[in-house]
């Protein structure tokens, strides 16, 4: 029945189904697999670190993108050896495809994301590939390296995005020569700007393009803020980004800045004339990544984007917002546009775990949630395991933090939750996170690291006790989670101190977050059970 549904069809169907699934249905018969096959290779996400699924939702950032699909593997922990090469072996093994059917295939491409330490030589291969074969190519994003410029040129008149390279990967302490800027303006020159929707800058804009040109009308734009580049040529004081930029097209906004702790000095906000994006007032996408804080510049960002959709704010040195913004953001317009929030936040929520600074210091723990799981948990596990006796709670030194601060672990030091650009359109990418199996092993090294000296206690964490302890943590932000819930009537998703859930409506009358990932036998504590008069009655 399925092979029969038209085309239209099958693109609404993928687009709900995770990349394992629309792989699964290739095999279902030519047809489907004549159909499915040109969706799986339409968006392609190139990464070198593997592929972290969602276990709540598997569609989760593949229902738009294919990976390389690749998983942990214990052997990748010698200096990531193993997963480079893995992840090598899996990029070949796509331009391989490519080469056996490249008139079949290679058209079918339309995006491509990159991830920044990419195989370079096969990476050369795939773009050699598209240059030939593809004429369908609108997208070529998040690449860092100069070298592959060249090999998009073929695509300059009809191509949607144009990346404009730093000099160096990481900035220099001196500023980018006038060789770098003269062949960065040549690139530019190659490029139909009345077909450019997407731009990634890595030099300053007020200097680099000319005053009085026609305004760039592009959608979204990733200015990259660099001191070898802002410092290189001189910016006439008179120039701002509306000046460049059509303040009605641009709809995404993102601000990396790839400044250090050592320039604590310098006002990057002011430097790079930042506040001229108020006059922007169509603005639905805002991300500020490892900015300096600054918490007045969030505000006024809050009070002109009155159309936000998605805000995510990740400071330099884990820095919070504070509640006042908040509350802030939930008395403007945008509270009932926007249903993406990433941030850090001072807490709301008792700790379920601190440490008291007294003569001597101790871990302090709280349990706020008086669920039976958490009761559990408490008794069967953390105070079991990680804190069997009085003089567990104690803290000696640092060792002692390491080896029994259970959210240090889970979020710092071997963190379990993989990173993604957005969770709702991007794949999550173990960059530094690890599968629990490892974790595990990781945490009963600290516990028990003497295992063979005769007299171990049996304190072994098992992966059931590390999800029983993330669903206790979990229970410990219950009011944070309905601060925001009651606040954002169209919130979808929720990233609250680096922890990823997902909004979903419960019943009728009540929402509730839920882990993104780890989400199996999760209960959550933020709804009751509803009864009527009749329910009574049975």
């Amino acid at each position: 029945m399925i092979h029969r549904f038209p085309s239209e069809i099958w693109e609404k169907i993928a687009f709900s189904l995770s990349q394992e699934d629309k792989t699964a249905l290739s095999y279902v018969s030519k047809r489907v697999n004549h159909l499915i096959t040109p969706i799986l290779y339409q968006n392609i996400y190139l990464n070198e670190r593997y592929y972290f699924p969602s276990d709540y939702d598997t569609s989760l950032g593949t229902h738009m993108w294919s990976v390389l699909y690749f998983t942990f593997q214990e052997k990748d922990l010698e200096k990531d050896l193993g997963m480079t090469i893995r992840a090598k072996n899996k990029f070949q093994a796509l331009v391989r495809s490519l080469t056996e059917a490249p008139l079949k295939l290679c058209p079918m491409i339309k995006r491509v994301h990159c991830t920044w330490h990419l195989d370079q030589e096969t990476l050369i291969s795939f773009l050699t590939l598209l240059n030939k074969y593809d004429t369908n190519l609108l997208s070529f994003e998040s690449f860092i390296k100069g070298e592959i410029c060249p090999y998009l040129w073929k695509h300059t008149s009809t191509i949607q995005s144009l990346n404009l390279t730093p000099p160096d990967m990481l900035p220099n302490p001196d500023a980018a020569d006038e060789q770098y800027f003269k062949l960065t303006r040549n690139i530019v020159k190659k490029y139909n700007f009345d077909n450019i929707q997407d731009l990634t800058i890595h030099v300053n804009p007020l200097s680099f393009f000319e005053k009085g040109m026609k305004k760039i009308k592009i959608r979204a734009l990733c200015l990259n803020l660099r001191d070898d580049t802002l410092s290189s040529e001189p910016v006439d004081d008179s120039i701002h980004y509306y000046d460049i930029f059509d303040i009605n097209t641009l709809k995404e906004l993102e601000m990396l800045s790839w400044y250090n702790e050592s320039s604590v000095d310098i006002d990057i906000y002011n430097d790079w004339k930042l506040y001229d994006f108020f006059k922007f007032d169509n603005i639905e996408s805002l991300s500020l990544l490892s900015l300096f804080k600054n918490e007045e510049f969030i505000q006024n960002c809050i009070r002109k984007f009155s159309k936000l959709k998605k805000i995510k704010i990740d400071f330099m040195f884990d820095a919070t917002i504070s509640k006042n913004t908040i509350d802030l953001m939930s008395r403007n317009k945008c509270a009932k546009t926007i249903r993406y929030i990433d941030l850090k936040i001072q807490d709301m929520d008792v700790p379920l775990l601190s440490i008291e600074d007294d003569e001597v210091s101790n871990f302090k723990i709280q349990v706020s949630c008086k669920c039976d799981d958490c009761k559990r948990t408490l008794d069967e596990v953390i105070l079991k395991k990680y804190f069997p006796n009085s003089d567990s709670f104690i803290i000696k030194d640092f060792h002692d933090i390491e080896q029994k601060n259970f959210i240090m672990q889970m979020f710092k030091l071997f963190t379990i939750i993989p990173y993604s650009a957005g969770f709702d359109e991007y794949p999550s990418i173990g960059f530094y996170s690890r599968p629990l199996e490892d974790f595990v092993k990781k945490v009963n090294s600290l516990l028990n690291p003497n295992p063979n000296n005769g007299h171990k206690i049996k304190r072994d964490i098992t992966k059931s006790d590390i999800i029983r302890i993330y669903h206790m943590y979990l229970h410990s932000m219950r009011k944070s989670f309905d601060y925001f819930l009651s606040r954002f009537e169209n919130l979808e998703f929720l990233i609250l101190n680096d922890i990823p859930t997902k909004v979903i409506q419960y019943d009728e009358f009540q929402r509730c977050n839920v882990p993104i990932f780890h989400y199996y036998e999760y209960m959550s504590n933020q709804v009751y059970e509803l009864v009527n008069d009749e329910s009574l009655f049975d």
